[in-house]
């Protein structure tokens, strides 16, 4: 049976097939007896079903300017007497419940008109309940962001909030519509091939389809040519994301509060021409004014990329001058912290300390002010990253404490300080030199020596020699030994390989060489009690998942096993307590009251999906952080857990 909207859009049809001159809106509605507003939605569908059956030149909708809309076919050999009316008015595909939701919240968050549950319905092609229910499931979402939907009689459905909290929920819209435009490498072109290459980029254009967005990445790619500057991709899709939302909310006269003073003293000379060059261009193209407060975002975002104009960088003694005493403080702990999980000492590496001072204080500045770079749904690090990743994933609390930052922290701003480590690494790595032992023939020692050198660029093999040779050596100028024989060395540390060197071979040097790197130190256990536990049940579902691990925690006669089951229940609900990487899916929980830190490794043989993503193991850490020297060390026994 069809409903009202299928029954209008088929005399739609009827109308502009009756007509081959242009028909107005106005007129239309008046011969269905409806609103404009009403026609204009159900045009619009018309146009989607059209675009899903024909090609653009079998068949589309032609608008124009003062005049309305007809049929058109740039085919000869198109036949409107064949056409299928019934077919065309109701070929709307069904959504599923989180593409719904997804556009009502983007509809309700951009129309600048009234929107009832009726013309959502009608809209969606389901009952009023649903749309209630969606309306539901929206506001629970919203509360994150300060957020709520308000409904009233006759007024309609909208959302009462701040104009920066309504914002924030926009970039998470498109975060979970996974939409993250794409930045080009050279100038991009208003192409048929661009946008084909980009899914992503296509969503974006849907949802504003009003604003030349290429021209916003031009302003963006014309300002990196004129300052000499790179803006690396994260920091791209952060800023291109922001102009289009902020350009989309100033051209509906909408704006956020003069909050000018946010970079007084913080953006240097050129970062501040940049903005100036970029704010110009945008005012220029779309016709509109950009206040002081959108001005303040914008620099925010090209802070910390290093532009400079070659005359005004101050000298290191006075540069440390303007970095905080809490930025400071905060990352000697991050070092201290994460040295400590990679059983890595940072403590001499200058370099570190330097870079991360200066990228945390354009971080945290952004941070409490909601600039994150990038929202990216899934983690996506190589084998060097990942461990590093993991363990700054969990400096959250470090932010909380010494900076007062409180907001979730993305992806791509733990992946920045990962980076800064790995880098640190690789530095330490220079300084090592190794020599391999052999008591197989010096081709196969060659051999070993010539992978050693291709995989792993950052160590120096200075010498090849057999047992008896290693005594004639001088010991100073090399720090550890590689041996293809069972070997027991005082005077430097010894790894054993086999003559030919497979993959598992060349990562466990890498480990090794990272753990010749680091303290050594033995530390004492800090009473974790660690689950590892094979779940059978082949959960389908988190909540399938949480009733075995409720039943494996009773089993186990857990401390606390009321607590802890609740406490995994309120973890699972918020996906920032979750990390995905390679199908093992991380999730803690700081509890201070909790007497005794566990951890619960579980093996899943199921195909388990969490935020569509297919999890085979399940990491979860419920820590105390009343001491924070403890909780470094259960981060350490969780996250690099070998079974």
């Amino acid at each position: 049976m069809k409903n009202q909207s299928q029954i209008r859009t088929m005399e739609i049809i009827s109308l502009l097939l009756g007509n081959s001159e242009y028909i107005s809106v106005k007129d239309i509605a008046q011969k269905l007896n409806v609103s404009a507003r009403t026609i204009r939605s159900d045009i619009e569908k018309l146009d989607d079903h059209i675009n899903e059956c024909f090609n653009s030149d079998e068949l589309c909708i032609e608008r124009k300017s003062g005049s309305g809309i007809r049929l058109k076919s740039k085919s000869p050999d198109f036949n409107f007497n064949e056409l299928d009316i019934n077919s065309l008015a109701t070929n709307k595909i069904q959504m599923d419940n989180s593409t719904r939701r997804l556009e009502i919240m983007n509809m309700m968050i951009n129309s600048n008109e009234e929107l009832t549950t009726q013309f959502l319905a009608d809209q969606y092609y389901v009952s009023k309940s649903t749309i209630l229910k969606d309306l539901d499931w929206i506001n629970r979402w919203l509360k994150q962001y300060n957020l709520e939907v308000e409904k009233k009689q006759n007024k309609g459905v909208y959302i009462l909030g701040s104009e920066k909290d309504i914002r924030n929920a926009i970039v998470a819209v498109l975060k979970l519509g996974n939409i993250n435009p794409k930045k080009p490498n050279t100038k991009i072109q208003k192409s048929t091939e661009i946008k084909q290459n980009s899914n992503k980029y296509n969503e974006i254009v849907k949802i504003y389809p009003k604003i030349n967005i290429d021209e916003i990445g031009n302003i963006i790619h014309n300002a990196e040519k004129e300052f000499a500057f790179f803006m690396p991709e994260e920091h791209y899709n952060s800023m291109f994301t922001h102009l289009v939302i902020s350009i989309g909310r100033l051209l509906k006269g909408i704006k956020v509060d003069d909050e000018s003073e946010l970079i007084e003293g913080q953006c240097n000379d050129i970062e501040t021409q940049v903005a100036r060059y970029i704010v110009s261009r945008l005012e220029e193209e779309f016709k509109i004014s950009i206040p002081q407060a959108e001005f303040a975002y914008i620099c925010m975002h090209l802070m910390g990329l290093n532009i400079y104009s070659g005359t005004d960088r101050m000298n290191i003694d006075d540069a440390l001058l303007n970095i905080p005493s809490n930025v400071k403080t905060l990352v000697y702990e991050i070092v201290r912290y994460v040295g400590n999980i990679l059983n890595i000492d940072f403590a001499d590496d200058k370099i570190l300390f330097l870079g991360l001072m200066f990228y945390l204080k354009t971080s945290i500045f952004r941070l409490k002010n909601n600039a994150n770079i990038g929202f990216s749904q899934d983690v996506n690090v190589d084998d060097a990253l990942q461990e590093i990743y993991m363990a700054v994933w969990t400096t959250d609390k470090l932010y909380k404490k010494y900076a007062n930052v409180t907001v979730n922290i993305s992806s791509d701003e733990i992946l920045e300080v990962a980076r800064y480590f790995l880098v640190a690494i690789e530095r330490k790595w220079r300084k090592n030199r190794a020599i391999i032992v052999s008591d197989t023939s010096l081709q196969a020692a060659i051999e070993i020596r010539n992978q050693l050198t291709k995989y792993i660029p950052n160590m120096q093999v200075v010498d090849i020699c057999s047992y008896y040779q290693l005594n004639l050596r001088n010991h100073d100028n090399y720090k550890f030994i590689i041996s293809t024989m069972p070997l027991s060395y005082k005077n430097k540390p010894v790894m054993q390989v086999p003559a030919k060197l497979d993959n598992d071979n060349i990562n466990e040097i890498k480990r090794f060489i990272n753990s010749y790197i680091l303290k050594n130190s033995k530390r004492t256990d800090n009473n974790v009690n660690i689950l590892t536990l094979k779940v059978e049940d082949s959960p389908q579902t988190i909540e399938d998942l949480l009733l075995t691990i409720d039943r494996l925690i009773d089993e186990g006669n857990v401390d606390e096993a009321k607590k802890i089951k609740s406490l995994a229940r309120y973890c699972f609900s918020d996906d920032n307590n979750r990390l995905h990487i390679k199908g093992n899916m991380y999730v803690k929980v700081v509890e201070g009251d909790l007497k005794q830190s566990i951890i619960i490794n579980c093996s899943i043989n199921s195909n388990l999906l969490v935020d569509d993503i297919l999890v085979k193991n399940v990491n979860i850490c419920f820590v105390t952080d009343n001491n924070m020297s403890a909780y470094g060390e259960v981060m350490e026994k969780f996250l690099l857990f070998k079974e």
